[in-house]
């Protein structure tokens, strides 16, 4: 027997999604600031709030797979065109799995330098050159491919929300109605 299909997410499910959001940019955020600074104590300390944010991340994104998993989801809108199902459909499974992705690279940093055991207090005089490494050129690329994923997903819950007035953005939105 399948379960009847709600109108709206769970506020579980809304409060997961929206934390991931805040999680997500802080942590994009800190990556570039990493990245572009030269001052070595800076860039460790900036690093171990980014490795931290990212297992917080991993964490909060096997969270919400185990809820799309176990909760019933709104269904597809009917009226929709069969692309616009899958492309939503694909941005969903992007900004779910790059993520994870994201972690593995970054650990995978930390595990090929000595970046990890730095973080944990060693000697942080320098920063060791991940430039060259896979993992590293992985995370570069992946960073970047997600945020082109999250740019394309908040324009379309504008379009959604805006141009096609479909209330969709309603559907995660737990703090109330939408315009």
């Amino acid at each position: 027997m399948s379960r009847p299909s709600p109108q709206t997410y769970s506020r579980t499910v809304s409060a997961l999604h929206w934390g991931a959001v805040i999680l997500l940019l802080i942590a994009f955020a800190l990556g570039l600031a990493t990245a572009n600074t030269t001052d070595t104590a800076l860039k460790f300390s900036l690093f171990k709030i980014h490795a931290g944010l990212g297992v917080l991340i991993a964490l909060t994104m096997l969270v919400r797979v185990v809820m799309m998993i176990v909760h019933a989801r709104p269904a597809a809108e009917p009226d929709w065109p069969a692309w616009m199902n899958w492309s939503s459909k694909a941005v969903h499974l992007a900004l779910i799995a790059l993520p994870l992705l994201l972690v593995l690279s970054g650990m995978g940093m930390s595990a090929l330098t000595p970046l990890g055991q730095m973080a944990l207090g060693g000697d942080v005089s320098s920063w060791p050159v991940t430039d060259d490494l896979p993992p590293r050129l992985g995370h570069f690329g992946i960073s970047r491919i997600f945020a082109a994923a999250f740019v394309l997903h908040v324009a379309a819950a504008l379009y959604h929300e805006f141009w096609r007035r479909d209330r969709v953005f309603a559907r995660i939105w737990p703090w109330g109605k939408t315009a």
